[in-house]
This record gives C-alpha cells, structure tokens and sequence, in this order.
C-alpha cells in the first residue's frame, strides 16, 4: 500500500477523535498529547518545512499510532481506504428518494485535530489541544 507523509498526518488528525473509543481512557490522553504535539510541528504549507523534517515527523506519528494495536489496525484501513480512493461520494441508486444528510467535517484552526459531525443534533466539541471552536474543514485556517 502506497501512502504519503501528508496522508500520515491526514490520519493523525482524524484518529484523535476516534481514540476514546480505541484505547483506555489514560492510553487515549497519552497517545492524543503526543499526537498533538507532533501535529503542531507541521505548518499549513509542507514547503515551509525541510523534506527530511516532514518525513521525520510523519514517521514518528506511524510509530506511535502503530504502537497499540487498535490503533494501528485503523491506521492501516484508514491509509488503504484512502489508497483505493475510497472517497468517493454517495450516489443513489435511480428512483431512489432518500436524500443523504452530509457529514460535516470540521477542523481546529490549527489543524492538528479533525472531526465529523454525523448528526445535527450533535453539538460541535472544542479542540482538545487549543480548546478552541472547530471551524468548517473547508474554510481557510487563520491561525497558527
């Protein structure tokens, strides 16, 4: 399976949501600080960074998520989900009046944490790490 460092860092910030449900409560708190801690070392333009120090830090977030089997069986669906191009979006079958309600993806302004709102009446969480107000994933960052 092929992958990027920026899918790396695409699944370090998707699975930080997730690791409560993956890990015990204090393995989950752990592994989200470190997770954090490496996520903000990354900017918003990878060309700001020396190749080696990107791969460097995206290999540090495999080792950690691959740390912990949980964690790192999601890792390898998530990367192969996306090497697939399973992204692809819904389409009805014909005839078919049901009309799906959209996720919303949203983001920490510093991007180190994403989360999917799958209902709307789920209130939308702060970032664990910044404490801040989620924003639209595809809203433009302001912050860093």
């Amino acid at each position: 399976m092929l992958y990027t460092d920026e899918d790396l860092f695409e699944a370090a910030r998707t699975i930080r949501g997730e690791l409560p449900d993956l890990l015990t409560p204090e393995t989950a708190k752990s592994l989200d600080d470190r997770l954090a801690e490496l996520l903000n070392q990354v900017p918003f333009d990878l060309r700001d960074l020396h190749y080696e120090t990107i791969s460097a830090i995206a290999t540090k977030l495999e080792t950690l998520l691959k740390a912990y089997e949980p964690t790192g069986t999601w890792l390898d669906t998530f990367l192969e989900r996306l090497s697939s191009g399973d992204r692809k979006s819904f389409e009805p079958l014909a005839g078919d009046r049901l009309t799906p309600i959209p996720i919303e993806r949203y983001t920490c302004p510093h991007r180190d944490f994403y989360w999917s709102r799958l209902s709307p009446a789920e209130a939308i969480p702060l970032c664990p790490t910044h404490h801040l107000p989620l924003v639209p994933r595809d809203r433009p960052a302001t912050t860093r």
